[in-house]
């Protein structure tokens, strides 16, 4: 089984002409890291097609819980649901790295949707995409132990947005233990003990918010997952 990779960036499913159409959309933005983007529960509508840097997206449930549920980076559209459905954001982005956007409007978007037919089909395919990493998540929940899910999501995170160098791969974003916990659906507990049995493995290092897989094939191989491609 290969390892299950994040959505495919929006711009990558957009023809060249489409894309440089889209770049001219808009107002471009900066923001810092640990700004928040877009709000939970805030009514605005607005998209953002990110140009660099990576943001998280984390949901707050009626107990208080912050989950973690994503992570986007350079070239992916977000925040695209409120301004086509017409509804309240249902999650929170907030920048991991410096980051720079172009802001779209909600008129700007539909509009840009409906002239570019690439670019509608390139949202459905996104959106679909998205429900079968989420779907993907759930089955590894019924069919994998614990810390076999927790190698799941590192690879699958690493392959995505990671950076290959000579020690290893660097996960590319800054994580905590608890938002890893929170991303694989497992107890903070495991994800400690996890990482532990995996550094004395030698397969990952981890450090202050952030994670170096230092060996791909093998994470791969606890993982269940095809080394291939790394």
């Amino acid at each position: 089984m290969t390892a299950p990779r994040q959505p495919a960036r929006f711009i990558n499913r957009l023809a060249t002409r489409t894309y440089n159409d889209l770049r001219k959309l808009g107002t471009s933005r900066e923001f810092h890291v640990r700004e928040t983007i877009i709000r939970q529960g805030a009514e605005d509508d607005h998209a953002l097609l990110l140009l660099s840097g990576s943001v998280k997206i984390t949901c707050i449930d009626e107990s208080g819980y912050e989950a973690l549920l994503a992570v986007r980076g350079r070239g992916d559209l977000i925040g695209e649901m409120a301004p086509l459905q017409g509804q309240p954001r249902i999650a929170t982005a907030t920048a991991c790295s410096e980051l720079w956007v172009r802001i779209l409007t909600r008129r700007q978007l539909t509009d840009f949707l409906e002239t570019h037919a690439d670019a509608a089909l390139a949202v459905t395919k996104m959106v679909m995409s998205r429900l079968e990493w989420a779907n993907r998540r759930r089955i590894d929940f019924g069919a994998y132990p614990a810390p076999v899910r927790v190698g799941r999501v590192l690879a699958a995170l690493a392959r995505e947005y990671g950076r290959s160098g000579a020690q290893g791969w660097e996960l590319g974003v800054p994580m905590t233990q608890l938002e890893l916990a929170s991303l694989v659906g497992v107890k903070l507990s495991m994800v400690e003990k996890t990482l532990g049995d995996l550094q004395r493995k030698g397969l990952v290092v981890w450090g202050y918010r952030k994670v170096l897989v230092t060996d791909m094939r093998r994470l791969c191989e606890f993982s269940g997952l095809s080394s291939e491609n790394p």
